[in-house]
C-alpha cells in the first residue's frame, strides 16, 4: 500500500508492507492548481521508486477540485492500472487521519492554509485554501512573500528598517534587497519563499510578529466560521510546519477564544498507508 501526501513544496511517501514500512521524500509539490507537468514529473519518479502497488492512498494540495481531482487520478492511473485509488485534497487526508469518521475540525497551516471540518451528519465545510495568489493567508508562503514584500517597501521609502531584512538576505544569499525579486523567476519559488518562514519564526522581530499576527488572526476567524457551519467541538487538530513552531501556535491560538488545541505530529502518508493497509486486509478494524 502507499501512502503520499502532495504539499505545494515536497512531497512524502510511504509504503507498507507486511514486513515494513518505507518512506521517501521529494523535493517537489504536487499542486494541480500551480504544476500540473511537475505532477506529472513526479509521479513518474514515484513510479520508478514504488514499482507496485495494491493500493494507493493520496492526499494532495490543490485535488478538492473535481477537475484536479481527475486529472491526478488519471495520472496514478497510468502508472498504477490495476491498484485501488483513494484521491482526496490534503485537508481531506489529514483530516480523515486525525479524526477518521468522527465530526471535527482541522486545520494546516504548511507552505498554504486551508481549513476544513464535519458536522455530525458528515457534511463538510470548509475556508481557505484558496493558492498562493489569492489566498493561503498565514501560510509559510505568505509570511515569505509578505516579509519580501516588506523589504521592497522599505527599499522605496515606504516603510521603517527591520532586522529581519538581513536575515532574508543571508538565507536567500544575495547581497541587495533588490535582488530578492529574482526569487519569483525560479522554478521552485513557493518552496524556496515559504523556506524564509522558518528562519524567521526561530528569531522573531517586531515586523515578523506583526505579520505572523495578521495571518493567524485571519486563519483563526475562518476556524472559527467552520465551527459556527458545523457546531461545537472538543477542540482543533493543527498540522503543518508553521504549527511546530510555538511562537505561530501561541499566536493562532490567541485568536481562537479559548478553544483547545490539539497538535497532529504524525506523517500522514505514513497514517493513511497503515490505515489503507488495515481497511483491505481486515476491514472491520476502520469500521
Amino acid at each position: 500500500m502507499l501512502g503520499i501526501e502532495g504539499g505545494g513544496a515536497s512531497t512524502n511517501v510511504s509504503e507498507v508492507t507486511p514486513q515494513s514500512i518505507k518512506r521517501k521524500t521529494y523535493p517537489l509539490g504536487m499542486n494541480l492548481a500551480t504544476a500540473g507537468s511537475a505532477a506529472e514529473r513526479l509521479i513518474g519518479m514515484l513510479q520508478n521508486d514504488f514499482e507496485t502497488a495494491d493500493a494507493i492512498a493520496c492526499a494532495s494540495s490543490g485535488a478538492c477540485s473535481g477537475k484536479r481531482k481527475e486529472t491526478l487520478t488519471a495520472l496514478l492511473r497510468t502508472h498504477y492500472p490495476r491498484a485501488d485509488l483513494r484521491v482526496m485534497s490534503d485537508v481531506e487526508g489529514t483530516y480523515t487521519v486525525c479524526l477518521g469518521d468522527s465530526p471535527g475540525v482541522v486545520v494546516i497551516a504548511g507552505t498554504g492554509s486551508v481549513v476544513y471540518g464535519k458536522d455530525a451528519t458528515g457534511r463538510s465545510h470548509r475556508a481557505g485554501g484558496w493558492g498562493y495568489i489569492f489566498g493561503d493567508e498565514g501560510g509559510a508562503f505568505w509570511i515569505g512573500k509578505e516579509l519580501v514584500g516588506e523589504s521592497l517597501r522599505w527599499l522605496d521609502g515606504l516603510t521603517a528598517y527591520d532586522p529581519v531584512f538581513d536575515v532574508l538576505l543571508t538565507h536567500f544569499q544575495v547581497r541587495h534587497i533588490e535582488e530578492l525579486v529574482d526569487l519569483q523567476t525560479q522554478a521552485d519559488f513557493r518552496a524556496k519563499i515559504a523556506s524564509a518562514t522558518r528562519i524567521a519564526l526561530h528569531a522573531p522581530t517586531d515586523l515578523v510578529m506583526k505579520i505572523v499576527d495578521r495571518g493567524t488572526a485571519l486563519l483563526a476567524q475562518r476556524t472559527l466560521k467552520v465551527i459556527e457551519e458545523i457546531g461545537p467541538v472538543d477542540s482543533v487538530h493543527l498540522y503543518g510546519g508553521n504549527f511546530r513552531s510555538r511562537l505561530y501556535r501561541t499566536s493562532f491560538t490567541r485568536h481562537l477564544r479559548g478553544l483547545r488545541v490539539s497538535l497532529f505530529r504524525g506523517k500522514v502518508d505514513e497514517a493513511l498507508a497503515v490505515r489503507l493497509y488495515a481497511e483491505l486486509m481486515d476491514p472491520l478494524t476502520c469500521s
